[in-house]
């Protein structure tokens, strides 16, 4: 990857950590311009730990002594202490990201919010569109701007980035199965969003939340949620299906009733070179669902693929698409690849 980045020659490199920080294959970098931290929820934990606090410090495993770092905001105290910590012991310059502010009220139909943030380190105010949905997207945008302010704070003389351009970005900035609408033939538009763990599906809950309230209050007699479900084998169904369900009760008991849901358990496409990744088996599933406790669907089916699952979700319902439904595609970014891939044959290079 980094021989890559050098022929190519490229001004800047942005490196994701694959897992965790500490010992992860990316961590060789001796000098980085800035270690970045995104909010910090569970996940991983039989490699990174059962706690917030144990995850948090392995994640930080990337900072360098006497370098730099912002911290976007934590939804937890204890993730957000322990990344202070681990800063001062290192003796690095950090920020403390915000959370930017909606500017113009829109509805969740809209394609961008209108929003304002001002940075920590140049106290630049920013006034940007975000065409991204979720409410969480106004913790991740404040982190960007901290993160482009820092280095032009920094490096006065190789970041020369005018405010124009940083809201260019920030208007064209897309982010593929992430709380994406997306259309299917014969469906409509349906939401994807590939919440894998716990913190990812109450972000994909609050916004459903919301959305559903939404339609409720337009709509005639009954809504109707058709999920569409896969998982990696090892993630945790049993804390994710409950947190993705209260989306459908929270705030609406006086119409609770008014509220259908069934699911479909699907598997998804082996990735190449990734054997230690596969998807949990249906049957395995579906005997999980049935051993949680308050989760209740009207209609609980298995599929091979998810073309099966949409193939199926046609013939059953051959009016839609319409304002009493709604498909959400959930449970793995592997199953977004495959729904892409359904959907566009000519990306089939996605993985």
């Amino acid at each position: 990857m980094f021989l890559w980045f050098l022929e190519c020659r490229v001004d800047i490199c942005i490196v994701e950590v694959g897992l965790g920080g500490a010992l992860d294959a990316t961590n060789v970098l001796e000098q980085p311009l800035a270690c970045v931290f995104t909010s910090i929820g569970i996940d991983h934990e039989a490699i990174l730990g059962n706690s917030l606090e144990e995850i948090a410090t392995h994640k930080a495993g990337i900072l360098k002594k006497y370098g730099n770092a912002v911290i976007s905001h934590q939804n937890e105290t204890s993730a957000f202490q322990s990344l202070v910590y681990q800063c001062k012991n290192n003796k690095v310059n950090y920020v403390c990201s915000g959370v930017a502010q909606i500017k113009e009220s829109v509805d969740h139909s809209s394609k961008h919010m209108l929003v304002e943030y001002t940075t920590k380190t140049l106290m630049t105010t920013y006034e940007v569109e975000c065409p991204l949905q979720g409410d969480f997207q106004l913790i991740n945008l404040a982190c960007a701007l901290d993160v482009i302010d820092l280095l032009k704070a920094n490096h006065k003389d190789l970041f020369l980035i005018p405010t124009t351009a940083v809201s260019l970005g920030c208007s064209k900035t897309t982010w593929p199965g992430r709380l994406e609408w997306v259309e299917a033939t014969g469906l409509g538009r349906i939401l994807v969003d590939g919440a894998h763990n716990p913190a990812a599906a109450q972000a994909l809950s609050d916004y459903l939340g919301n959305f559903i309230a939404t339609q409720l209050s337009h709509v005639e007699g009954s809504f109707h949620v058709h999920w569409i479900f896969g998982a990696t084998k090892g993630k945790c169904i049993d804390k994710i299906i409950p947190i993705l369900l209260k989306s459908l009760a929270d705030g609406l008991n006086p119409k609770q009733g008014r509220i259908k849901s069934d699911i479909s358990l699907v598997g998804f496409s082996q990735p190449d070179e990734m054997p230690w990744i596969c998807s949990w088996p249906t049957d395995i599933l579906h005997s999980k669902l049935l051993e949680l406790p308050d989760v209740h669907f009207d209609k609980i089916q298995q599929f091979s693929t998810i073309s099966d699952a949409l193939e199926t979700l046609k013939v059953e319902h051959p009016n839609l698409p319409d304002n009493h439904h709604l498909v959400v595609v959930t449970g793995s970014l592997y199953l977004v690849a495959d729904l892409f891939r359904f959907l566009d044959p000519a990306k089939a290079h996605i993985h």
